[in-house]
This record gives C-alpha cells, structure tokens and sequence, in this order.
C-alpha cells in the first residue's frame, strides 16, 4: 500500500486507501496460506516467511552503530545515487533501441531473451569455473559447502576470501543477499567488486527485457556488494589490529544493508515504502535511521542528474500518468485565474431531470453542493461518479436527496459490491482448500492421534481404522504402528528380516545388553522382543516423548528390564533354569512398560533369550565339569 501510495498512484482518497488495504490484506493472507502449506508448515499455519526476507538482525553490540558512522551511512547513500543514476542513464539508450529495433514482441524479442540467458549464465559461471575454489556460502548452517560442480573440494581454506566471493556467483540472487547480510567470512575485495560491476551492467541490460526481471532484488544485490565492500573497508582501516585507532565498527552486513536500500532508492528513488520494507525484511527497528538517511541522500543525488527508472519508462513508453508536482509557473498564478464565473452547483435536495441536464452538458469530475440559490453557501464536493450513482438508485422517483456534500447513496457506494466481491471470492477458494486438507487418509497397520493446528496440541481422539477421516481444517495426523513390532539386541543384527518396510515399521536393532549375574559375573545377553502401543496410551506418548523419540526411550527402558531381571540369577542358572529367566524378563519388561504417566502403555509378547555370553573362564570351568560328569 505504501509502495503504491509513493510511486504508483497521482491521485489518492480514502475510498482508494480502503480498497488497496482490503485487497492487499486478502493477497497477503492468500499468500501465507500457501506458502504456509508448500514449506511443510501445514495448510492453515500462517508463519511462512513469505517471499521477500532478509534474515533477522538480533539487536547486540556486534549490529549496532555509533553515531560516528553515520558519514559513512551518508555517503553510502551518495554512493547510491550515483550508482541509481548511472543505472537509469546507461538503460534510457539501450530501452529506446529496444523499442525501435527489437519491438514489443514476436521472433526478434524472443532471440533477445536467448542471448541475454545464455550471456549471463556464462558471465556468472566463468570465473569460478576458471579459478575452480568457490565455496557456496550457507548463512542457515552458517557453513561453507562446496559447489561439487566446478569447485575445489580438495580446498582446505573453508574462510578464503576469495573462495566465498566467487561462491557468490553461483549462489541464486535471495541467498546472496542473506549471505552479504550476515555471513562473517571475509570477501575478498577485488572479486567483490567485480560481481557488484558484473550485477550492475547485468541488471541494467535484463531491465526492460521481454521476460519478469524486476529491479528489487538486483539492486538490492547491487548495493549489498558495495556496501559489504565498504564495510570490510572500514574493518581493516580502524581495526586495532592492522594499526588503526582500534574503534568499534559495525559489522560489514550492516552497510550492505545500508548499501542495498541506498542503490534501490537512487534507481527507483523511492523512500518510504523502501525503508519500511527493508526494516520490516530485516525484522528489526535500529537500523531504521541509517537506511532513512542513505535513502533520502540517494533520492537527492540521483534527482541531481535524472528522474527514477519508473518515471523515465512511464515517459519513453509514453503511458498516460498524473504528475503529482506542479509546475514552477503555477506557484505564481491565483486560484481566480483558473476558476470559471458561472459555477455549476447542486443543491442539497435536487430533482433527477436536473441532475440529468446537469451531468449531461457539463464533463466537470466533481460539483460543489451549496445550501440554497442566495446565499450559495459551500457545504460540501460530490465526485461525478457519485451523482451518478445517487441517480441510478433513485430510479422511478422526482427528487434526490443530497446532504452534507453526500448522497444518501454514500458516496464510496462502489466499495460495497468490490468488498462483498472480494468476500466471496476469498471465502470461495477457502471452501474449495479447507474441505480437501480437513480430510486425512490412513493406511492399514497405523494408528493416529489429530495434532490441531490451531492450538498445536494433541486431541483425546484416536484414529485406529484405517481409510479416509476427518481431522478438521489444518489438522494433522500423528502416525504409529498398530501392530507388533520387533525390538533386537544381538550382535551384527543377525536374524533380523532383511525385507524393506516402512520408516514406521523399521525394527529396532541394538548391541548386546552388558549385565550381571547375581554372583557379580559380567555378561552379554542377547534378546529378542515385540512390542505393540495400546491405542489409550498414543496421547500422553506424544506430549511426553514425542513422535520420533519414544523407541530410543523404549530401548532404554528395555535395557534397563533385562538388567534387572539378570541381576536375580546365578551364572550357572542360565544353563539350567533359561525358561524361569525368559518368564521373569517378559514380567519385568511387562512392569516397566506399564506406566501410563510417562507416555508407556506396551503390550510385550515373545521375549526370547537368543544368546549368554559369559566370561571364557567360567566357559571352560563348566566344559570341564561336563567332561566329568559323562565320564
């Protein structure tokens, strides 16, 4: 709204206020729906980041300023608007000759297209591909990952200035943004200011093309290199370390901040709308009078040399477009000297053949409405459009009624049917998402329980039949296995089926468990067990451990059975009494996975006591006692 309020609009009234906010709202919340729903968020979940961020500058000592670096703030700004208007001149030749030798369409525009992709995409990939020891920089991991492609992966360097700044070539436009913000590796500068040279000419050759270029993002990328440039300039100059005074300097991506919103501004020469956007892409306030400061000082310097980039193409392309100043001539002249004698009136009660004539011999946009035919005192305007629809609804009747300068009709009587168009439509594409996202299908072997997006808290319904159901709008389900699972604890997972299942159904496979008998002999018991979630339990195991957590809490909960029920019996008994240590096990895995308050409801079936490694001593002693017991 503001961006069209600055540079899109001539004429502005509360009634073009109204609808620019009522559409601009319903887009954005359009928008975040789906965005909502294609970043895995969920349908229904509005926390998108939406199309244009910037990453978060979290207020500290290391993002703020002092009140000494606001000249450089200024002449970053300067530098903006010498940069805005070298771009808008060099693009003023190269759009007329488009316009006489290219056209606005057909065989000429589509070759034009071809050559500018297949020139830029061999610019940008040259130079690494010629240096090979580009690192493509990650400002989510805060790493440096190599660009298998054409890169070095052999580099031992993952800091190299050189290496980060030739990464930025390969880095797509949005990212390489985030990464002059906030990545704190160095850049080496000549490579650095050789890509903000090369994006520069790039971005004024595609302006103007026959494809959806845009001016946001490669100016932004434009000044975000100049200012990363000066930034890490300043670093080196007054850093105690390299001799200088040792004064605190902003960290580097806050002038590429400052130098992205000075090189749109000194294009675009827009500056309101520019300084809320980029603090708003920023999500963060402090940085509001450095990006104000660079862009009215950009606005100022271009305005010095020419006009901005959209002004110049509404002129070349010669679209019909309001100026909002006036000219210097008219400053001198009185309000009289344009003003007609014989005014055209209404009053506040008018007959609609009057208002017929009226509307009929006179192409005036708007009518003064005065109180009587003496005294013609002023009370009110009412637009053209007004009238005529004051005279649409008083069809069938003599008089119509206007007070206060407005119809009783109301004069923003065209919002109505715009608002309750929008309405509709909105509440149509709502119906058409909301009723096939409120429908879940599972399939045969799982069980469910319904996260709500709304309160992002698990529901007392289970789902246990498998098919289509309905969890309501947004809401998700929460898969388990219904049915016996495998838990083992052998060596090398030997006698585990090795068939392909599902993530959800993948037995769990561990060491042997280390215990000991009751007379202190360390050993290592191999178990088998299955394991099946009773439906009652899904909720609490949930909350409490999550959905991918519960089986390594099983497994914990499994060893720590095992041991104890191993610690009741003597090493000689696990040769004599193996059926009574299986029963006590199942007993004592039963108990431990029958607490209901710590998200454990576990059915535990078929424990087997597969292997008993003992130490090699008391091996051989019971060897030797065999031996004589047959002889």
């Amino acid at each position: 709204v503001l961006f069209a309020l600055e540079e899109g609009a001539s004429f502005w009234s509360p009634q073009v206020l109204l609808q620019a906010l009522f559409c601009s709202s319903v887009s954005a919340l359009t928008l975040n729906f789906f965005l909502g729903g294609f970043d895995s968020l969920g349908f229904g979940t509005l926390g998108a980041l939406g199309v244009l961020t910037f990453g978060s500058y979290f207020q500290s000592d290391a993002t703020s300023y002092r009140i000494w670096e606001l000249p450089f703030f200024f002449g970053v700004g300067i530098l903006g608007g010498l940069v805005g208007a070298t771009f808008n001149a060099l693009n003023v030749p190269l759009t007329i000759w488009r316009q006489w030798c290219v056209g606005a369409g057909g065989t000429r525009r589509f070759f034009e297209v071809m050559t500018v992709t297949a020139v830029i995409s061999t610019a940008f990939v040259f130079l690494p591909a010629v240096m090979r020891q580009c690192v493509v920089p990650d400002v989510i991991s805060d790493q440096h990952g190599d660009l298998k492609l054409i890169c070095d992966a052999s580099s031992e360097s993952r800091q190299n200035s050189i290496e980060s700044a030739l990464g930025l070539f390969m880095t797509p436009s949005e990212d390489a943004i985030k990464v002059l913000f906030h990545d704190p590796a160095a850049f080496h500068p000549l490579y650095l200011a050789l890509f903000a040279a090369l994006y520069f000419f790039m971005a004024c050759w595609t302006y103007g093309l026959g494809v959806p270029s845009g001016l946001f993002v490669p100016s932004l990328l434009t000044g975000a290199a100049l200012g990363r440039l000066l930034g890490e300039g300043l670093q080196a100059v007054c850093s105690r370390g390299q001799g200088g005074p040792g004064l605190h300097v902003s960290s580097p991506g806050v002038y590429a901040l400052v130098g992205a919103a000075a090189s749109l501004g000194g294009m675009a020469r827009i500056t309101i709308s520019l300084a809320v956007i980029l603090v708003e892409a920023t999500g963060n306030t402090q940085f509001s009078i450095p990006i104000i400061f660079a862009v009215l000082t950009s606005k100022a310097v271009g305005d010095c040399f020419n006009r901005g980039i959209y002004d110049i193409h509404i002129h070349l392309k010669k679209l019909p477009f309001l100026e909002a100043p006036t000219e210097v001539e008219c400053h001198k002249q009185l309000v009289s000297s344009v003003m007609t004698q014989d005014v055209r009136t209404v009053f506040p009660v008018e007959s609609v053949a009057r208002l017929k004539d009226l509307l009929g011999r006179n192409s005036h946009g708007a009518f003064p409405v005065v109180d009587s035919s003496s005294s013609f005192r002023f009370q009110g305007m009412l637009s053209r459009s007004a009238l005529q629809s004051a005279l649409q609804a008083q069809v069938g009747r003599a008089l119509v009624r206007l007070e206060g300068g407005r119809s009783s009709m109301i004069e923003d009587i065209r919002v109505v049917p715009v608002c309750g168009l929008c309405t509709a439509v909105a509440l149509l594409i709502f119906t058409f998402v909301a009723v096939p996202i409120s429908f879940k299908s599972m399939e045969q072997g799982r069980q469910s329980v319904i996260l709500e997006w709304m309160s992002q808290s698990v529901s007392s319904e289970v789902v246990t039949e498998p098919g289509i159901s309905f969890v309501g709008f947004g809401n998700y389900l929460i898969e388990f296995p219904a049915t016996f699972q495998a838990m083992y604890f052998i060596q090398d997972g030997r006698g585990v089926n090795p068939a392909p299942v599902a993530e959800l159904f993948q037995p769990v496979v561990k060491g042997p468990i280390r215990a000991r008998s009751a007379d202190g002999l360390e050993m290592q018991i191999s178990v088998s067990l299955q394991w099946r979630l009773r439906p009652s339990a899904l909720r609490d195991l949930y909350n409490i451990l999550g959905e991918n957590l519960y089986k390594d809490e099983f497994v914990r909960f499994a060893r720590a059975g095992v041991i104890e029920a191993c610690a009741e019996f003597a090493a000689d008994e696990y040769f004599t009494k193996r059926a009574a240590i299986t029963a006590r096990m199942s007993q004592v895995l039963q108990t431990n996975f029958a607490k209901p308050e710590l998200g454990l409801s576990l059915e535990i079936t078929g424990l087997q006591l597969r292997e008993v490694d003992l130490p090699d001593e008391f091996d051989d002693e019971i060897e030797n006692t065999q031996e004589q017991m047959q002889e």
